[in-house]
Order: structure tokens, then C-alpha cells, then sequence
């Protein structure tokens, strides 16, 4: 498989390397859960010192992971420092890297069913959260029908659950992960567009035999990575920004805390807007 811009690593025997994808997607999952459980668990508040702190260690984990990218013959020192602070801050895309199970296509078709993959990852994060509560809501009445009832019965010797406590969790959830997910998706998006020029064309950075701007490259350009570039890389910011401007005299309320805290937390309420500027 591809390490760094032009060498290759021997992948592992292939119960190995099958083993490992298995091990790297309960970790994405489990970590994922653990992340939401604390911030949950601590309320989700946006005025701590340690929030603002959080946010600037993870900022300084996303940004540094990116100095990987530029063309340079960095010693392998710098280049180990520089994988585990892009499995830190991008865990979906170091751990969950299918390249060697995928080793039989041509790497030009590898790369573009990794593309479709992270083209729908935002899409399943936010159907998968949404899903994951509401089947926990269900549990917690007892059966699959809340409005039954035997649901009712249970409501009135079992604790009830104030409005929207599940769907605030939901919101949280999906906010978190697309907030930890959204590096990776920048780089798969603009992946698609990475050419090179050799002699009197441009060639694909992850496959040298596939010519860009023609062909089933420019079709994929269309099709996969104008749309990721237009709704996820420049889309979710701003829609997030709208969000957050159009609840800006109410960013301190506890539930606009819990849902949407992630995006504005360690600013002051004056400037809410400034994670416009880091991403």
C-alpha cells in the first residue's frame, strides 16, 4: 500500500490485514462512544477553561497532521510523529484505511471506492446517531411503540425523560463526530483533484496512469467531488455559522449549550463565529 506521497509498505498476510480493519472499526466505534459519553457527561458546557483548552489542543492536532501532505523528505522520526498525530486527529482515516484489502484493484479504482465511502460518511454518521438514540428511547419505554399502551403503562412507574432528551443527544452526537470527522473529509475531498503535472498533462496523485480532467476522472470530479467540496468541505461551516447567528442571544441557554456547544465552545459569545477561521 501507499505510504507518504511516493513509497509503498508490504501490507500484512491477509487474515492479518482483515483482522486489523476489524480491530481499527470497534475502536472508531467504541472511541466514538466514549467521546460522546464525556461530553455528555459533563453537560456540554461552552464557558469552561478546560473547553477552551480541549479546542485548542485539537486544533493543534488537525493543523500539524497536515504538514504530512507537503512534498518533503521528512526523517522517519518526524514522519512517526506526524502519524500519530493524524490518527489523533483524524481517527476514521488512519484507522480505518482499507488500502491493503483492496490491493487487488488497479489503485485508480481503489481510490475512487474510497471516495464514494467518504462521500457517505457524513451521511451515515448522522442516520447511525439518530437511529442509535431512538432505538435507546424505545428501550427505555419497552417496546418499539412509544405511543402505546403498555408504553404509557410503563411511563407512569418508570422515570420520565424531559422533552427532547433524546433528540438533543441525538443532535450532540452527529455535531460531535461530524466536528472530529470533518479534516478527513477536506482531505479525501480535495484528494480528487490532487493531480500532477508530467510531461504535457496532469496525472492523478494516487495513480499515475489515471489522467485527470477526462474520462471517468472528470465524471467522478462531477459526480463525487464537487458535491463533497460544495456541501461538506465549504457547506458545513456555513451552515454552522448560520446556525450559530441565528441563536447568537441565546448561545448560553443549556439546551443550545448541550446541542451546539462543540461549535462555539472556549469563545467568547461575542465572537461565536470564530471556528469559521480555523477551518
Amino acid at each position: 500500500k501507499r505510504t507518504g506521497r511516493a513509497r509503498c509498505k508490504v501490507c500484512p498476510e491477509t487474515g492479518t490485514n482483515r483482522a486489523l480493519l476489524v480491530v481499527g472499526i470497534v475502536t472508531v466505534i467504541f472511541g466514538a462512544a466514549g467521546i460522546i459519553a464525556l461530553t455528555i457527561e459533563t453537560g456540554a458546557g461552552v464557558v469552561t477553561v478546560s473547553e477552551a483548552t480541549k479546542k485548542i489542543l485539537l486544533n493543534y492536532l488537525q493543523v500539524v497532521s497536515l504538514a504530512a501532505l507537503f512534498p518533503m523528505q521528512w526523517p522517519q522520526e518526524v514522519e512517526n510523529f506526524f502519524a500519530v498525530q493524524s490518527a489523533i486527529s483524524s481517527a476514521s482515516q488512519a484507522l480505518l484505511s482499507p488500502d491493503c484489502e483492496l490491493s487487488w484493484m488497479a489503485p485508480a479504482e481503489a481510490f475512487y471506492r474510497k471516495q464514494i465511502g467518504f462521500a457517505l460518511l457524513p451521511i451515515g454518521i448522522v442516520l447511525s446517531c439518530n437511529a442509535v438514540w431512538r432505538t435507546a428511547r424505545a428501550l427505555r419505554c419497552g417496546c418499539g411503540m412509544p405511543e402505546s399502551r403498555l408504553c404509557s403503562r410503563r411511563r407512569r412507574t418508570a422515570p420520565v425523560a424531559p422533552a427532547g432528551f433524546y433528540q438533543d443527544r441525538a443532535v450532540l452526537s452527529w455535531v460531535l463526530l461530524l466536528y472530529l470527522a470533518y479534516p478527513t473529509m477536506v482531505k479525501q475531498a480535495f484528494a480528487a483533484i490532487a493531480c500532477e503535472r508530467v510531461g504535457d498533462g496532469y496525472w492523478l496523485a494516487a495513480d499515475l496512469q489515471e489522467r485527470c480532467g477526462v474520462g471517468r476522472h472528470l465524471s467522478y470530479m462531477l459526480v463525487v467531488c464537487l458535491p463533497q467540496i460544495l456541501l461538506y468541505v465549504l457547506g458545513l461551516p456555513l451552515a454552522a455559522t448560520l446556525l450559530l447567528y441565528r441563536k447568537r442571544r441565546r448561545l448560553l441557554d443549556e439546551r443550545t449549550q448541550f446541542r451546539w456547544g462543540l461549535l462555539y465552545a472556549g469563545y467568547r459569545v461575542d465572537v461565536f463565529w470564530w471556528e469559521l477561521t480555523i477551518v
